[in-house]
């Protein structure tokens, strides 16, 4: 009866460190969340901060939030297909269908946050920074320095990017 108690407890242990273990993969609390860029028209959402004006830039507040000081990016498609994920990197550059307009992310400041330069006519409130029209334009490219962007962006494909600042927050 012993031997089955203690063989009980050691599977229990073990389970419990795995668990464990993984739960280091999982975004945590304490990690900002992601910047969500939605296609159609060009919508840059914040969820967990504000969007800050500083001069033409923004600058994402999130108080005590981690910032790793470098930027992740995941792909999602409409059609149910896997993420595209690329990172770390900075800057993230995304450009638009309409000439001359795009956004810029890069890390920066101290604490450290990101931070947006928009070329272009963009509208913008705490949590939204917009251009366009739904159904006039797109996402044409994305950017990241020194490698070739690994993902597919086509109209209508793509349903969402997330830029994080952490790479546990980009799942």
């Amino acid at each position: 009866m012993r031997k089955i108690v203690v063989a009980l407890l050691v599977s229990l242990l073990a389970s419990l460190a795995a668990i464990g273990g993984c739960s280091l993969f999982r975004p945590r609390s304490s990690d900002e969340d992601s910047i969500r860029v939605k296609n159609g028209s060009m919508h840059i959402e914040t969820t967990d901060g504000l969007w800050t004006p500083e001069g033409n830039d923004f600058s994402n507040e999130t108080k005590g939030k981690v910032h790793q000081n470098d930027l992740w990016v995941v792909v999602t498609y409409n059609n149910g297909d896997p993420a595209c994920k690329a990172g770390p990197a900075h800057p993230v550059i995304i450009r638009y269908s309409d000439p001359g307009v795009q956004a810029h992310f890069n890390p920066g400041g101290n604490p450290a946050r990101t931070k947006v330069k928009l070329t272009g006519q963009w509208t913008h409130d705490d949590h939204h920074l917009n251009y366009g029209t739904a159904g006039q334009g797109s996402i044409a490219e994305v950017q990241l320095p020194g490698t070739q962007f690994p993902c597919d962006i086509t109209a209508g494909k793509l349903k969402e990017i997330l830029i994080c600042s952490h790479s546990n927050a980009c799942k």
